[in-house]
Formats: C-alpha cells, sequence, structure tokens
C-alpha cells in the first residue's frame, strides 16, 4: 500500500507533466513502480480507424512503439471491437476480457505480445472525445501476474487528477501550437516585428526582427532588451515603448509613435512605429506591453516568382522584371544587370501591363507591393 507522501509524489508528477511533456515518463515509471507494472504506455487511439499515437512510454521498446502505431493498434483485442468499454474514467482488466487461452490465439499476442514478456494489461481512460480516446496502460508478464483490486482502488484516486491534468496538457498544447502557427506567420512577413514589455525586453521577435538586431546597425539587443545605437535614438525608443506599456490615452489615438533610428553605417534611417497592445500585462508590468514595426528603406525587396506566376501568369523574365522595378530599379538598370536588351525589356514591361491589368508603372509597383507575392519565401 502506498504511502501518503508517495501518493502525494505521484499527484505532483502528473501536474508536472500537465506542463511539460517529458516528465510523462517520469511519472509513469512511478506509477509503475507502485502499480508492480512491468511497462507502462500513455496512449491515444482512434477507434474508428484503429490508428494510435504513443505519447510516452515506461520500459517500453522504441521498436515496439512504432510498430503499435504502425499495425498492432488495429489488432489488439484490449481495445479493437470494445467501443461501449472505452468510456471517460472506465478503468479496463484485460482478464475481464479475454482468457489467456483466447489471447494465445491471436496474432496480437504471438507477434507482439509475447516478443516483450507481456500477457496482462490494464487500462485507465483518461478521456475519450468521440472516437478519440486516451488512456494509460499497465503491462505484466505471465510471471508477475494479473492486476486486482489493489491496482484498480489506486487508480480510482488519481483518476481526477489524471483527467485535470490532461485538460491542462491539451488547452496548453493547443496554445503552444497556436503560439507557433503565429510565430511562422510573422516570419513571412517582409518588415522586422518585435513584442515587448514595458521595460524593452523582447518578448518576441520574427526572423527578420532577429537578423535586424544580429547586424547591430541602428538597433541592437542586449541582456534581450532593445536598444538604439545612439543615445538620443535610444531615450526616444524607450520614451515609446513607456507609453505603449502606460497605454496612454494618445499614444492609442494616434495609432502609436513612429520615430526614425540613425544607423552607424550612414544607410538610410530604420523606420519605427511603436503600438500599444490591448491586452492586460501581469503586475508588475512583465507582459506584453508593445510591437515595434521596423522598416530598414534600403532593403532590396525579393518577391516571390511562383506566387507571381499564379497570380498573374508571369513568365521567369517577367517576374524578375517585376521584382526589380519592385525594388526601386529603372529598365535601364535591371537591363544591365541582367545582361539584356532593353527593347527586350520594354517587351516584358507590356506583358506586365496586360497580364496586371494596369496602365503605368508606378500602378504596376503599387500592385506588386500591396499583393502576397512580398510574403513568398
Amino acid at each position: 500500500m502506498l504511502s501518503q507522501d508517495q501518493f502525494d509524489r505521484l499527484i505532483g508528477l502528473i501536474y508536472e507533466a500537465a506542463l511539460e511533456s517529458e516528465r510523462w515518463a517520469d511519472f509513469l515509471g512511478e506509477y509503475a513502480a507502485a502499480t508492480g507494472s512491468d511497462s507502462m504506455a500513455l496512449v491515444v487511439q482512434d477507434l474508428r480507424h484503429q490508428r494510435a499515437n504513443v505519447n510516452a512510454t515506461f520500459r517500453v521498446d522504441p521498436a515496439s512503439e512504432r510498430s503499435y502505431e504502425k499495425y498492432y493498434a488495429s489488432v489488439n483485442p484490449w481495445v479493437v471491437g470494445r467501443d461501449t468499454e472505452y468510456v471517460s474514467g472506465a478503468v479496463t482488466n484485460s482478464i475481464r476480457m479475454i482468457s489467456n487461452t483466447d489471447l494465445e490465439r491471436t496474432e496480437y499476442h504471438a507477434d507482439f505480445l509475447r516478443p516483450n514478456n507481456w500477457m496482462y494489461s490494464y487500462g485507465i481512460v483518461i478521456r475519450r472525445d468521440a472516437d478519440l480516446v486516451s488512456f494509460l496502460t499497465g503491462l505484466r508478464s505471465q510471471r508477475s501476474g494479473p492486476f486486482g483490486e489493489a491496482e484498480e482502488h489506486l487508480v480510482e484516486r488519481l483518476m481526477p487528477h489524471l483527467q485535470n491534468a490532461l485538460r491542462v496538457h491539451r488547452r496548453l498544447a493547443g496554445f503552444n501550437a497556436t503560439l507557433q502557427a503565429a510565430n511562422e506567420a510573422l516570419d513571412r512577413l517582409p518588415h522586422a516585428v518585435v513584442i515587448t514589455d514595458g521595460s524593452r525586453k523582447i518578448l518576441l521577435a520574427n526572423q527578420t526582427a532577429e537578423r535586424m538586431l544580429a547586424a547591430n546597425d541602428g538597433v541592437y539587443a542586449s541582456a534581450r532588451a532593445i536598444h538604439a545605437r545612439y543615445p538620443l535614438d535610444d531615450r526616444k525608443l524607450e520614451a515609446s515603448i513607456s507609453r505603449a506599456a502606460l497605454r496612454e490615452l494618445d499614444a492609442v489615438r494616434l495609432g502609436g509613435t513612429a520615430l526614425t533610428i540613425s544607423r552607424p553605417s550612414g544607410r538610410a534611417a530604420l523606420e519605427l512605429l511603436v503600438w500599444p497592445l490591448p491586452v492586460r500585462s501581469e503586475l508588475g508590468g512583465h507582459g506584453p506591453a508593445a510591437v515595434l514595426f521596423i522598416t530598414d528603406p534600403e532593403t532590396d525587396r525579393t518577391l516571390g516568382n511562383q506566387a507571381l506566376h499564379q497570380l498573374y501568369g508571369l513568365t521567369p523574365a517577367e517576374a524578375k522584371l517585376a521584382s526589380a522595378l519592385a525594388a526601386g530599379k529603372s529598365l535601364e538598370e535591371y537591363a544591365s544587370e541582367a545582361q539584356v536588351n532593353i527593347s527586350t525589356v520594354r517587351t516584358h514591361l507590356k506583358h506586365l501591363f496586360s497580364k496586371m491589368s494596369v496602365g503605368r508603372q508606378s500602378e504596376l509597383v503599387r500592385r506588386i507591393l500591396s499583393g502576397v507575392s512580398i510574403l513568398e519565401t
């Protein structure tokens, strides 16, 4: 019988696993010891299509994990055809499902259980959503014997904690997936985006921003806080972020604060917009306070030729000309760099006008820069 300290440790590990997926293996190890299980696994299985993901294990060979996912989930006699038994909060025991004699006649036993020296199982159905079921399974050898009432009693005590932990884990996983998708979307933007707290600490920066900060030409990061190279610019930047953190009325009404940042290289100043974030930060002001949009006027925009082709039917040569014009180059400059005759370039320009339904070069450039081709990498 478990002591209270051992039981409390199991509960602690459950909630640690809810926050950090890698801790499920630690919990499974402790739980296996508490229940006399030779092996344990946390599995998510689709009962309709009999596909499975093995999310965490204790003393399970990785090859066996993969083979269960790829095939043996579909022939598991402890799961397949037992939809009514796999409901949230249920506890299953292999000795109540199928006799040893019948189990030993199955492919599942001959090719999956026996090579791993497993004979008995019990399952804890933590949650079921339609056909998707999440369960813990403990496994024992023939020598270790079947699971009994003591193990099932422990399961009943832990069940509410397991269910709460899985709810927390799923919400965090959903949040992390959304955050990852947002980060990938930000990385598609051609300008730098930085989110800071009220003390200028960088909470998030897209890839363009990371490259700009690493270049140390105008803005840079020190102790993960954003700074401008020159003291006057740095004070302006600090004041703008402070205003955003305080959510001053003027900063919101005027659409944030715009400023320029001089650069030691002598290149054109960076253009920066500091916009207050309409979210409530943590006590102490450590939450998101401002989003900074930074553009480099001298950055050449490389357009996505595939997008231009799909949108307008441009040929590779026409797409290259469109990209050059969007970067501010003249027809003559492009002809020289591409080593093509100016008459050929003018012919391509006429095709661009026709395909993109514009009549002037300025309209062409505006159409390109306002389109989605600038997002293609």
